[in-house]
């Protein structure tokens, strides 16, 4: 019997509003590092706090073999907590101090409040915690948030050292690779494939072409069912005519028209009935194939060449200063962008791309200049709304319902969720949500400032966003430390920032 360190047992998990997440499941999970990917929204994040214990299920259990730990919320929070009372009794462990060394934060004053720290920083801390503990299960939702490509690298190699077993949560193709077994989280369910990533999105992808070629089939036959059951029911109804105007001009005895039709009509019942038949099975068979697509968003969304003031969008900003809690990250600053011109804003954990970003967006709101700006991060918030399409009203005044309509479902979003409330979104969803505003009428606005968008997308989402912004006319500046979709959305540039003052202009290697 295989030997487990996590089972769930007739698992099943519902939101308060009623909506099934997870069908009852039964599975183990034993020492090998799994991948647990699916769609934002989905519930994967629900499921984790369900194994860490955080969340009662609706039925079933969790059985947990040995202590298991996930990444620590208070430390990934933004508060005035002292690194030192973050740490806890693990200051004391050599342990703690070399993962600290590995994670270049030894040297890191632990006087310092959590919230001078960079969203990457709190995560390589929130990192060291969680494999200080060698023989715990840990539970890493989205680890790789945040995390410079150093810390990234190290990352995937804690994880093919960690012994004792864990479930990663995440949207990024190369710290999935670390997997050696993938569930996807799809439909209610959850599908195990004993394979890599890499294996697994070989598998997905002939998977995904079948279903379009079934798709395609079932709704080609349900066309032409529906196509030959309309010309039984006019053949039929004419035979019905003739046989009336027959009975009303007396050319055949009452009795003998009597019966015909009646025969007619008993035979009609069973070929319609028949007929229906085959149409919900060839209904049930379409539809059970465009779930197994799972409606992914559309990925050639292009944007057409922005008209007036925001073909010429510029930015300019001379001697620029940053700095966060006391700390100077950049000094002397001197820029002059303009549009179609794209840059890449990168550098270690810590070293002021956020903060930078906010500041550009304050300065060019200030200005009051021509240009308009926007900026994407995770703390960016949503309108109060009833609906999705509510809250996308909100954000682009004068654009068309109908139009809003189609963005949110080239964005991945059904005509369903476009009614749901728009605060049960997950993190994904709602930067999805975000960029479908910020792009709705084709164009985007003449600045657009984003902050690791990519972290919290999912792989469909994030090949959309690409295509678009592979495609965009304005100013663009991104923060990210995915080389991948940089490329991807045709970035070559980099404005490189070292975090004691120093910038340069140069490729992304």
């Amino acid at each position: 019997m295989a030997s487990f360190s996590i089972e769930l047992r007739g698992l099943r998990l519902q939101l308060d509003c009623g909506r099934e997440l997870l069908a009852a499941t039964s599975l183990g999970l034993d020492a090998r590092p799994v991948a647990l990917v699916g769609a934002n929204g989905v519930g994967k994040s629900s499921l984790c706090r369900a194994i860490l214990g955080q969340r009662p299920p609706s039925e079933g259990c969790v059985l947990r073999q040995v202590p298991v730990r996930g990444l620590s919320v208070d430390v990934r929070e933004a508060s005035a907590v002292s690194l030192l009372e973050a740490l806890g009794e693990a200051v004391s462990s050599p342990v703690m101090w070399s993962r600290l060394a590995e994670l270049e934060l030894a040297d890191i004053d632990l006087d310092r409040s959590l919230a001078t720290l960079s969203g990457g920083q709190r995560m390589r801390l929130a990192l060291a915690l969680a494999f200080l503990h060698e023989h715990d299960y840990l539970v890493l939702d989205e680890p790789e948030a945040h995390l410079d490509r150093e810390a990234r690298q190290w990352l995937r190699r804690a994880i093919a050292g960690h012994r004792a077993g864990l479930l990663l949560v995440s949207h990024d193709p190369d710290t999935l690779s670390s997997a050696t077994r993938v569930l996807e989280f799809s439909r209610g369910r959850l599908f195990d494939y004993a394979l890599g990533f890499e294996a697994y999105s070989r598998q997905r992808a002939l998977e995904q072409d079948a279903a379009q070629r079934a798709a395609r089939r079932a709704q080609s036959e349900l066309t032409q069912e529906r196509a030959r059951d309309q010309q039984a029911r006019e053949r039929a109804e004419k035979r019905a005519a003739i046989g009336r105007r027959e009975r009303a001009a007396g050319s055949q005895p009452a009795l003998m028209c009597d019966f015909a039709q009646g025969r007619a009509e008993r035979a009609e019942g069973r070929r319609a009935a028949e007929a229906q038949g085959r149409q919900t099975r060839l209904q049930a068979e379409w539809q059970a194939q465009r779930e197994r697509l799972a409606l992914a968003p559309r990925f050639d969304l292009r944007l057409r060449a922005p008209q007036g003031a925001r073909a010429q969008a510029r930015l300019r900003v001379r001697g620029l200063e940053v700095e966060r809690g006391g700390r100077v990250l950049l000094r002397g600053l001197d820029l002059d962008l303009q549009a179609p011109r794209r840059l890449a804003v990168l550098g270690p954990n810590g070293c002021g791309k956020s903060s930078l970003l906010v500041r550009l967006e304050q300065k060019v709101t200030a200005d009051a200049t021509a240009t308009s700006v926007r900026r994407v991060g995770q703390e960016t918030r949503l309108p109060e709304a009833a609906s999705l399409l509510d809250c996308l009203q909100q954000l682009c005044p004068g654009v068309e319902q109908g139009h809003l309509r189609e963005r949110l479902s080239w964005f991945g979003f059904s005509a369903a969720q476009a009614q749901q409330p728009a605060d049960g979104l997950s993190a994904g969803e709602r930067i999805r949500l975000l960029f479908c505003a910020h792009l709705a009428d084709g164009q985007g606005p003449g600045l657009l400032l984003l902050d690791e968008p990519d972290n919290a997308l999912d792989l469909p989402a994030r090949a959309v966003v690409q295509s678009a912004l592979a495609s965009y006319p304005g100013l663009l500046l991104v923060a990210s430390h995915s080389r991948s979709f940089l490329a991807a959305c045709g970035i070559h540039e980099a404005l490189w920032l070292d975090g004691r003052g120093g910038w340069r202009l140069d490729r992304v290697d």
